[in-house]
């Protein structure tokens, strides 16, 4: 009789054991799920927030025409940044530094250079290098709106004169 009230023993415990093993792989496995889930979530968010980022450049810069409500939320973006600005140059005067113009980063008062960025930031350098970046965005322009006319003739759908055509038209008058 001892021996069936042992063995039973032994067997209940043996699957109970089997059980709670099974249920800790379930649990693991939830935990990995769970896991892959919030990162999935969190890429999605990264990405959306890129996305916006992208949208609202193009709005600013007038090369994307919004309806009416992204125009309210481009509005309402650009003046949460002014106000981010703007809290952020009294929290560096409160630590008796200032911003970087490029990157925004804290700076001594009388630096030359960003130690974050690494730009000089004296006046003649500042002028420089803004003259640079404008002259970069230009070249931009050009190479975009280039690029557009290559797109558009290798399509067929050339709108722009051939320039060739109109050197022939003036050897032929």
């Amino acid at each position: 009789m001892s021996e069936d009230f042992f063995g039973d023993l032994g067997r209940s415990i043996t699957r109970a054991t089997q059980r709670a093993v099974g249920r800790t792989g379930s649990l693991i496995e939830t935990t990995k799920l769970n896991a892959q889930i919030t990162g999935e979530q969190k890429e999605l968010e990264y990405l959306y927030g890129i996305l916006g980022e992208w949208a609202y450049d193009l709005i600013s810069k007038g090369k994307l025409v919004p309806d009416e409500a992204a125009k309210d939320l481009a509005s309402d973006i650009g003046a949460r940044r002014e106000k981010l600005s703007e809290l952020r140059e009294d929290l560096a005067g409160l630590r008796g530094m200032k911003l970087c113009p490029y990157c925004s980063g804290e700076i001594e008062k009388d630096a030359q250079f960003c130690p974050k960025c690494g730009r000089m930031l004296s006046g003649e350098a500042v002028k420089a290098e803004e003259e640079e970046e404008q002259e970069t965005a230009e070249t931009k322009t050009v190479i975009v709106e280039t690029a557009e006319i290559v797109a558009a003739a290798l399509s067929g759908d050339d709108d722009e004169p051939d320039p060739s055509s109109d050197e022939e038209e003036k050897d032929n008058v």
